[in-house]
């Protein structure tokens, strides 16, 4: 299947756009550089089973993590946030990010496929086929989104 609605980069945007406004009332904005960060780093990824065999990730410091939390659930009610909900909170953000881009993605005829969102700790990149990697600001911190799979990664090289 090579038919989409839109590029990678187009869905990933829109994608990111909404999850972000539906879920923290805050918006993404398409940024140049990298991810420079000197704190433990938080991700979470997404596996697609189908029709394109892949994931969609999402990476950010320590900080702009928290802050990703408490948008979307308020500030701490005491000290700290636990792990368990920021990686709750990620799984959610994931998985509503992940569904979003492929349903941008495919046309709406087109089924498809996810698999159990995953997050963690630590300074880790993608993993595999690089097809899109994308800077973006939200409030005053960056998150990289990443889509990976051979795929995705031949969508675009078709539109090259």
């Amino acid at each position: 299947m090579s038919a989409t609605k839109a590029t990678i980069a187009e869905a990933v945007e829109r994608a990111l756009g909404t999850t972000l406004e539906t879920m923290a009332f805050e918006q993404a904005i398409p940024v140049d550089g990298p991810l420079e960060c000197e704190e433990e780093m938080y991700w979470a990824n997404l596996p697609i089973l189908e029709p394109y065999y892949g994931g969609v990730s999402f990476i950010t410091c320590k900080t702009g993590a928290n802050m990703l939390v408490e948008l979307v659930h308020g500030p701490p009610e005491d000290e700290g946030l636990p792990p368990e909900i920021l990686f709750d909170t990620f799984a959610e953000l994931i998985n509503t990010l992940g569904g979003r881009f492929m349903s941008e993605l495919v046309p709406d005829d087109v089924s498809f496929k996810l698999g159990l969102p995953q997050t963690g700790r630590s300074d880790a990149q993608a993993q595999g086929d690089v097809a899109y990697s994308g800077v973006f600001q939200i409030d005053e911190y960056k998150l990289v989104v990443t889509v990976t799979g051979a795929g995705f990664k031949s969508l675009v090289n078709e539109t090259k």
